[in-house]
């Protein structure tokens, strides 16, 4: 078994063009995306110019992509997101960003299907090079894909527990599942001109189940949290028993990221609470009590000055990072007013995935949990039966 410490990551490519999808096929999406213009803070010692940050929702509802949405992966050309439907099948399709001066709106951008799940997928993962993705359905079975051959090159027939998260790390080589056993199982990219079984070359056991990862930018550190509340650091070059534990939250962890500069820590619970340590002294540094849902993502600005947060509660906020890692401004000591750049509402429901595609733009991605939506034909056609069998006992009987 490779240890992580033998794995190197491969040299940084441009962004590749969304890799097996077309503009040959366009539909325009359910909901109208919002442009949401955040500002109405600033650090002292910054320019008006500096403070502006545009932010751009992107609306997909259930009843327009007629499935789970299993992930999504954010760009400032073309998106990708995946959908588990009901006929088994994974959809993939692109969301093309369209601007025009200050104004922008999304289209579907092309399409197709992945065939290969005997039940609907629930989970999943894109590499951020747009090769691969990773999914994971109910029977156990975990697939990967690539996505310019459009077929499955990695198969694992039995994981033995349900997964509850994907994700790959930033070079593409290798990616992690975490499990309501507790266990993280890192995986190795299956190569497609050889066995096409998916194999573990690493794991690590938690006490609790495990509900949110995230991979250090620089070091192959594997953050995870838990049902606990607990959050904790794996050092997977050194071994299992190489972990630090990060206190302070006392509910579900949902959301984890690390700062594009690696020196910080930021989880979010269900409570909607979110606490910000340093990683080295392992420090709590800041709690922000501002959402009231469970933080589903959290993403950094590119110059690491900005953080992004996404709710439950269908709030995006965005804070100064800057000012948040400090405990004083201008010789007194930090406030919460100060460090808060802008919050919005999303129109279309709870935020998906937030994400800074350059330092000035922030992209999210929301999903429409309306419960008229996510009946099923089958729920529908039982409704209607039960309408007319109240409608038939209601009609007056005809005289012999």
């Amino acid at each position: 078994m490779r240890k992580m410490s033998d794995i190197h990551p491969r040299p940084e490519t441009k962004e590749k063009a969304a890799s097996g999808i077309s503009a040959s096929h366009r539909s325009e999406p359910t909901y109208a995306p919002q442009r949401v213009e955040v500002s109405g803070g600033s650090r002292p010692d910054e320019t008006p110019t500096e403070a502006q940050q545009l932010s751009t929702f992107v609306a997909a509802s259930d009843h327009h992509v007629e499935g789970v949405v299993l992930c999504v992966l954010i760009s400032e050309t073309v998106s990708l997101m995946a959908v588990g439907k009901a006929d088994n099948l994974v959809h993939v399709f692109g969301l093309k960003l369209n601007s025009d001066g200050a104004d922008a709106d999304w289209i579907a951008d092309g399409g197709f299907n992945l065939v290969g799940h005997e039940v609907p997928a629930t989970h999943g993962a894109f590499s951020d090079d747009r090769q691969y993705l990773v999914t994971w359905a109910p029977d156990l079975v975990l697939r990967q894909w690539n996505l310019n051959s459009r077929k499955c090159t990695g198969i694992y027939a039995n994981t033995h527990s349900h997964v509850s998260r994907i994700l790959f790390e930033a070079h593409g080589l290798f990616f992690t599942t975490i499990d309501e056993l507790g266990y993280a199982f890192i995986w190795m990219i299956a190569d497609s001109g050889s066995s096409n079984e998916l194999r573990y070359v690493d794991k690590n056991y938690y006490s609790h189940p495990l509900t949110a990862c995230a991979f250090h930018p620089k070091i192959t550190y594997l953050v995870t949290g838990s049902t606990d509340g607990m959050v904790r650091m794996w050092n997977m070059s050194i071994g299992t028993t190489a972990v630090r534990t990060f206190l302070g939250h006392k509910t579900t962890i949902t959301a984890v990221a690390f700062s594009i500069c690696g020196y910080y820590l930021v989880a979010g619970a269900t409570d909607g609470l979110l606490i910000v340590w340093n990683l080295k002294s392992q420090v709590l540094l800041r709690r922000l009590s501002h959402h009231s849902g469970a933080i589903t993502s959290i993403g950094f600005s590119p110059n690491n000055g900005r953080l992004a947060v996404g709710s439950m509660d269908t709030q995006m906020s965005v804070w100064d990072f800057e000012l948040l890692v400090r405990t004083t401004v201008a010789g007194r000591p930090s406030a919460t007013e100060d460090m808060l750049v802008g919050t919005r509402a999303s129109e279309c429901g709870p935020i998906f995935e937030v994400k800074f595609v350059s330092d000035s733009h922030l992209m999210a991605i929301c999903v429409d949990k309306r419960e008229a939506s996510a009946e099923s034909e089958e729920d529908l056609s039982q409704c209607f039966e039960e309408m007319e069998a109240e409608e038939s006992e209601l009609e007056p009987e005809e005289d012999e």
